[in-house]
Protein backbone atom coordinates (compact mmCIF):
# COMPACT_ATOMS: atom_id res chain seq x y z
CA UNK A 1 0.00 0.00 0.00
CA UNK A 2 1.33 3.44 -0.98
CA UNK A 3 1.69 6.01 1.78
CA UNK A 4 0.22 9.45 1.25
CA UNK A 5 2.82 12.10 0.52
CA UNK A 6 3.71 14.20 3.54
CA UNK A 7 2.81 17.86 2.97
CA UNK A 8 5.16 20.58 4.19
CA UNK A 9 3.81 22.31 7.28
CA UNK A 10 3.90 25.79 5.75
CA UNK A 11 2.28 24.71 2.47
CA UNK A 12 -1.19 25.97 3.44
CA UNK A 13 0.13 29.47 4.18
CA UNK A 14 1.85 29.55 0.78
CA UNK A 15 -1.27 28.26 -1.03
CA UNK A 16 -3.48 30.82 0.74
CA UNK A 17 -1.13 33.70 -0.11
CA UNK A 18 -0.98 32.69 -3.78
CA UNK A 19 -4.76 32.34 -4.01
CA UNK A 20 -5.18 35.83 -2.50
CA UNK A 21 -3.29 37.31 -5.48
CA UNK A 22 -5.41 35.44 -8.01
CA UNK A 23 -3.31 32.33 -8.58
CA UNK A 24 -5.07 29.03 -9.27
CA UNK A 25 -3.35 26.34 -7.17
CA UNK A 26 -3.53 22.59 -7.74
CA UNK A 27 -1.83 20.38 -5.14
CA UNK A 28 0.06 17.50 -6.70
CA UNK A 29 1.00 14.26 -4.92
CA UNK A 30 3.32 12.19 -7.05
CA UNK A 31 6.92 11.15 -6.27
CA UNK A 32 9.45 13.50 -7.83
CA UNK A 33 6.86 16.01 -9.02
CA UNK A 34 6.68 19.57 -7.60
CA UNK A 35 4.10 20.08 -4.84
CA UNK A 36 2.00 22.70 -6.61
CA UNK A 37 0.88 23.39 -10.14
CA UNK A 38 -0.04 27.06 -10.32
CA UNK A 39 -1.59 29.24 -12.99
CA UNK A 40 -2.27 32.93 -13.42
CA UNK A 41 -3.29 34.78 -16.58
CA UNK A 42 -0.17 36.96 -16.74
CA UNK A 43 2.28 34.13 -16.00
CA UNK A 44 0.70 30.95 -17.31
CA UNK A 45 1.48 27.58 -15.72
CA UNK A 46 4.23 27.33 -13.11
CA UNK A 47 5.07 24.22 -11.08
CA UNK A 48 6.44 25.05 -7.61
CA UNK A 49 8.21 22.82 -5.10
CA UNK A 50 7.89 23.72 -1.41
CA UNK A 51 10.69 22.83 0.99
CA UNK A 52 11.34 23.65 4.61
CA UNK A 53 14.48 25.72 5.25
CA UNK A 54 17.49 23.42 5.04
CA UNK A 55 15.56 20.64 3.28
CA UNK A 56 16.85 19.42 -0.09
CA UNK A 57 15.25 18.07 -3.25
CA UNK A 58 14.84 14.30 -3.47
CA UNK A 59 16.81 12.37 -6.10
CA UNK A 60 13.61 12.04 -8.17
CA UNK A 61 12.98 15.80 -7.96
CA UNK A 62 16.58 16.55 -8.94
CA UNK A 63 16.25 14.26 -11.97
CA UNK A 64 13.06 16.00 -13.11
CA UNK A 65 14.51 19.45 -12.45
CA UNK A 66 17.38 18.68 -14.84
CA UNK A 67 14.81 18.17 -17.61
CA UNK A 68 12.17 20.71 -16.60
CA UNK A 69 13.41 23.46 -14.30
CA UNK A 70 10.99 24.58 -11.59
CA UNK A 71 11.41 26.99 -8.66
CA UNK A 72 11.81 25.84 -5.06
CA UNK A 73 10.34 28.11 -2.38
CA UNK A 74 10.79 28.02 1.37
CA UNK A 75 8.47 30.84 2.45
CA UNK A 76 5.36 32.81 1.56
CA UNK A 77 7.57 35.75 0.53
CA UNK A 78 9.53 33.60 -1.94
CA UNK A 79 6.31 32.22 -3.44
CA UNK A 80 4.80 35.68 -3.89
CA UNK A 81 8.02 36.98 -5.48
CA UNK A 82 7.52 34.43 -8.29
CA UNK A 83 4.48 36.52 -9.23
CA UNK A 84 6.17 39.89 -8.74
CA UNK A 85 4.57 40.61 -5.36
CA UNK A 86 6.75 41.97 -2.56
CA UNK A 87 5.50 41.14 0.92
Amino acid sequence: MRRLARRDTHEQAIVSALERIGVVVIRVSSPGVPDLLTWRQDRGWLPIEIKRPGEHLTPAQLALRERACFPVVRSVDEALELYGVKA
